[in-house]
């Protein structure tokens, strides 16, 4: 692939070199905190530090954070901790070929121009790519490019997934062996949202092209005026004080939940808690925008902190909980937050669909005139969910 140059990991006289491979494990572009900001799911990341390393998102923040056992390198792209003699340090080629039993070529982290590889024995050699080339780790090879293959988020984060692009808000990137193949979103809905991982009709993005936090969210700073603070009474019942500026008024109100405690009565459709809270000092609102997204107040006059249901479900208002998409006849777009390819159409009592991918509307053939979204096919029977809006709908 171009000169190579044989190298000692153990650096012997070759001090300049040595301390070249030293300061790779320093050399990042992006912190934990920044990929977990691109990543609407929840689960494990890389540390661009410390090959060892490792982080967990979850609600796109770094929550936690840790290191492998002795003898263990995260590897990213799986998501788990690895034997370091048959797992790439991607932070160091000191580190990966001092551990390597058979030989491989690893990425130089300081310079996309060269690469490195282990001869499985101890010592590494440092190459060169031809001109108006560089080292793509995901395809051990030099090819021509104008930037760097490993200067993105995708090098320390899970293989097969899509983030929002940090050098692009509204766009995307889907990661693939460490690599960024960059995206964007169709006319229709030309928006990449980060916290929902979907292209929306609107933009979450700010003047300046970075995603909006919570607290520039829109409708955030007025929404949590719906906030009621709840007490319970010495006989049992339950009270709710809805505070405004000028009045006070106080109503009584029940609350109705399935013996499971999941709000869910039918064995296809699930819920989460997410968001539910009658009597707790964080109550939730939808964010009248999006099928998946809410608010958390804690307060009458706090700023409302967005926040997005986990994969596979929506914010059902009136539950104040992420359920089924099934269970709750959302108007915005359903196909928002899910994972799947098909999803029915409001107010068409199961007998049309959409394409996700394609945004095509398709409607079952008059012997199975019914979708089912959950198991996703067209049917002969009802399936009574919510979303058909008919008289044996199942509740929730």
């Amino acid at each position: 692939m171009g000169a190579f140059n044989l190298t000692k990991a153990s650096c012997g006289l070759a001090l300049v070199v040595c301390a070249l491979m030293i300061s790779q494990a320093n050399s990042y572009s992006y912190t934990m905190d920044q990929m977990c900001a691109q990543w609407w799911d929840t689960g494990y990341i890389g540390n661009p530090s410390n090959c060892r390393a490792w982080g967990y998102c979850q609600g796109q923040k770094l929550v936690s954070w840790g290191t492998c056992k002795t003898g263990l390198v995260y590897n990213s792209q799986t998501g788990a901790c690895a034997n370091a003699s048959t797992t790439i340090c991607s932070t160091s080629i000191e580190e990966t070929c001092q551990a390597a039993k058979s030989p491989v070529y690893v990425a130089n982290p300081n310079n996309c121009t060269q690469y490195g590889y282990c001869f499985g024995n101890g010592t590494y050699g440092i190459g060169d790519c031809p001109t108006n080339q560089m080292f793509m780790a995901n395809a051990t090879a030099c090819r021509y490019a104008t930037t760097c293959p490993q200067d993105t988020i995708c090098r320390f984060m899970k293989s097969d997934i899509f983030v929002g692009n940090p050098n692009n808000c509204g766009s995307y990137l889907q990661c693939i062996n460490g690599a960024a193949v960059p995206g964007t979103c169709p006319d229709k809905y030309p928006n990449y949202n980060a916290a929902t991982g979907r292209c929306e009709l609107t933009s979450t993005c700010s003047d300046s092209g970075t995603n909006t936090d919570s607290t520039t969210h829109p409708n955030a700073t007025t929404v949590c005026q719906q906030y009621v603070t709840v007490k319970a009474l010495a006989d049992g019942d339950t009270t709710t004080t809805t505070t405004t500026e000028a009045t006070t008024t106080t109503t009584e109100k029940t609350t109705a939940t399935t013996t499971d405690g999941t709000g869910s009565t039918g064995d296809d459709e699930t819920s989460t808690t997410e968001g539910s809270s009658t009597t707790s000092a964080t109550q939730y609102f939808t964010d009248n925008t999006t099928c998946s997204g809410y608010y958390a107040c804690t307060s009458y006059s706090a700023v409302g902190s967005w926040n997005a249901c986990k994969q596979g479900t929506h914010f059902n208002p009136t539950l104040k909980q992420c359920v089924s998409p099934a269970a709750y006849d959302c108007p915005y777009n359903r196909c928002n937050n899910m994972d799947i390819t098909f999803m029915t159409q409001i107010d068409t009592k199961c007998n049309t669909y959409v394409n996700c991918n394609t945004l095509v509307n398709g409607t079952c053939p008059t012997d199975n005139p019914y979708f089912n979204e959950v198991r996703g096919y067209c049917q002969n029977t009802d399936p009574g969910y919510t979303i058909c809006a008919n008289a044996t709908a199942k509740s929730v």
